[in-house]
């Protein structure tokens, strides 16, 4: 599988995160908003087993076939999630506001999926940072 072992690297920290929140971690609904290929959400679904893990991603040809078989993958645009409000606990997004037009009303659909005390990890590139672009391929 490609590039599996970057993504369970970042996985791995993610789910260190989640574990200094233990109130949260609890309930396990997850989105992974521009997963792409999914199989970073693949990796945390083989870490929670019990975990309600989603992906979204406007590109229907990125998802990998192994991944659609274990993750839900949907496909929309971050601008308007096909969600309910308040149904998630965490919302995973890296690598991924750098490419949207409009990246605040990305995080205000973002706020509005997440439950009350519901959290987010984001990430975008650093351009200054040399070496992360190494690591990270």
């Amino acid at each position: 599988m490609p590039r599996i072992n970057a993504y369970k690297k970042r996985i791995n920290f993610f789910l260190s995160l989640l574990k200094m929140m233990d109130e949260q971690v609890s309930s396990r609904a997850f989105l992974f908003v521009g997963c792409g290929s999914g199989l970073e959400a693949l990796c945390l679904k083989q870490e929670v087993e019990d975990a309600m893990i989603i992906g979204v991603d406007i590109d229907r040809n990125a998802f990998v076939d192994q991944v659609k078989r274990e993750v839900s993958l949907v496909v929309c645009d971050c601008l308007s999630l096909p969600f309910a409000d308040g149904v998630f606990d965490f919302c995973y997004c890296s690598h991924v506001l750098e490419h949207v037009f409009d990246y605040k009303r990305c995080l205000d659909e973002v706020k509005r999926i997440l439950k009350v005390n519901g959290s987010m990890l984001l990430s975008t590139p650093n351009r200054r940072r040399f070496i992360g672009y190494i690591d990270s391929a």
